[in-house]
């Protein structure tokens, strides 16, 4: 949001494979077979209503490689885009003077993922070094059910940066929700709440800005309740989510925060910076980067002063923003 897009993944629980590749993983002294990584696909096929059409190819990667996959999307982007995006955010209050975007992304992927699901590679990657836990291979595997019908790499809402999230929203609101049900149907070791834990701090202790946080939250816990929504207005069914996920994804953060403007089709007003026929600016300037504006960035923005509550009510009625 806001131009800086952290493609956050699941920053919880800890998975790693050894010596064996897909054919068994090893952490912590515990060995997991492909039986059972094949018996939660078939846990995850009943809660998500939907069927693997083939395997999917799972790798062992170290930490490093997963900070470097973690990486590769944002290293592809111009890097004065990224200075852009940093004066930007510093100059707003979302972050603080210095702050260094790459690093901050570095760290997320370097000390907070345990298991990640690439749609390009259509791979299922886990880390090597940390204890095993079902809970986080659910959430992994409907990523990697879901792409298999539904092609995850649509849904990234191209150059429109508030959609981005929105579709990020979605898809991490579905899986979050599998893993939710998975945890209570077949509880683990590990209790979920303690891996929700992750989503606000670092293993290694790195403190992370405030607004990352947010950022990092919001495509789980907002992206659940919409889906859930979505589930509720179809007496408990994924036929919405499924609509939702092949033909009309959500556009704004503004659908996911309120999931009857999704229902009811409600399109985003389209937004001009500064009136129609406006000269261009004077000499020396020149546009560096422009970003849609929803209301989660309105209520970032308005947060600090205002608490979250009121932030919420003050943008409940966005129509549209750049």
């Amino acid at each position: 949001m806001l131009i800086l897009l952290l493609a956050a993944l699941l920053a919880a629980g800890g998975i790693a494979l050894g010596g064996g590749g897909a054919r068994s993983a090893r952490a912590g002294g515990a060995t997991v077979s492909a039986a059972h990584v094949r018996l939660i696909e078939r846990r995850v096929e009943t809660l998500r209503g939907l069927r693997f059409v083939r395997p999917v190819p799972v790798a062992v990667v170290s930490p490093a490689q997963a900070r470097r996959d973690g990486l590769a999307d944002y290293d592809r982007e111009p890097a004065a885009q990224h200075r852009a995006s940093a004066e930007l955010l510093t100059l707003l209050g979302l972050l603080p003077a210095g702050a260094d975007l790459r690093r901050i992304e570095s760290s997320v992927y370097g000390e907070q993922v345990a298991g990640y699901y690439d749609p390009r590679r259509r791979r299922l990657s886990l880390v090597r070094g940390a204890g095993v836990d079902d809970v986080t291979l659910a959430h992994e595997l409907t990523h990697a059910l879901e792409d298999q019908h539904v092609d995850l790499q649509r849904l990234e809402g191209g150059r429109d940066d508030d959609a981005s999230t929105a579709q990020q929203a979605l898809v991490e609101g579905t899986a979050t929700l599998v893993m939710e049900r998975y945890a209570a149907r077949w509880p683990s070791a590990t209790p979920l709440g303690d891996a929700l834990a992750g989503f606000t701090q670092a293993t290694s202790g790195t403190p992370l800005p405030q607004y990352t946080v947010r950022e990092l939250i919001f495509p789980y816990l907002q992206g659940e309740q919409f889906v859930q929504a979505l589930r509720d207005a179809d007496a408990g069914g994924w036929a919405l989510v499924d609509v939702a996920e092949r033909a009309r994804p959500p556009r704004t953060t503004a659908e996911i925060l309120q999931p009857r403007r999704w229902l009811r089709a409600r399109q985003p007003a389209a937004v001009r910076v500064g009136p129609a026929g406006a000269p261009a600016p004077g000499q020396g300037w020149r546009l560096l980067a422009s970003s849609t504006l929803g209301e989660e960035d309105l209520a970032a923005l308005l947060t600090p002063q205002s608490g979250v509550v009121a932030a919420r009510e003050l943008t409940a009625g966005w129509r549209g923003g750049r």
